[in-house]
Order: structure tokens, then C-alpha cells, then sequence
């Protein structure tokens, strides 16, 4: 077990109610101790963007 404080940015007057916030910490380990640059996280959610286009589809 284990707890991590989480920020989260919201923007209430966006008519969408979004919410931001980190998925993955740039040079900062996760609970395994693994951590990725911020280039690597990014070309991981380029990817994942580019790829996702086909989930639920079914």
C-alpha cells in the first residue's frame, strides 16, 4: 500500500468541466521505482493518441 498526494487543475468556467491533471511525473519514480523523461512520456501519449482511434469500436 501506499498514498500519493495528486494535483488536480480544474477550470470551472470552461462550459465542458474538464479536468487536467498528471497522469505520469516526469523524472519522478512511481511505485515500482520506474520513472520516464518528459520526452518520453510525451512520445508515449503521441502514440497512444495516434493508436487510440480504433478502442470501443466494437
Amino acid at each position: 500500500d501506499f498514498q500519493k498526494e495528486i494535483k488536480v487543475l480544474t477550470k470551472a468556467e470552461d462550459e465542458r468541466k474538464l479536468v487536467y491533471g498528471i497522469v505520469y511525473e516526469p523524472d519522478t519514480p512511481d511505485a515500482h521505482g520506474d520513472y520516464m523523461t518528459a520526452a518520453e512520456i510525451e512520445k508515449a501519449a503521441h502514440g497512444f493518441l495516434k493508436d487510440a482511434r480504433e478502442i470501443d469500436k466494437q
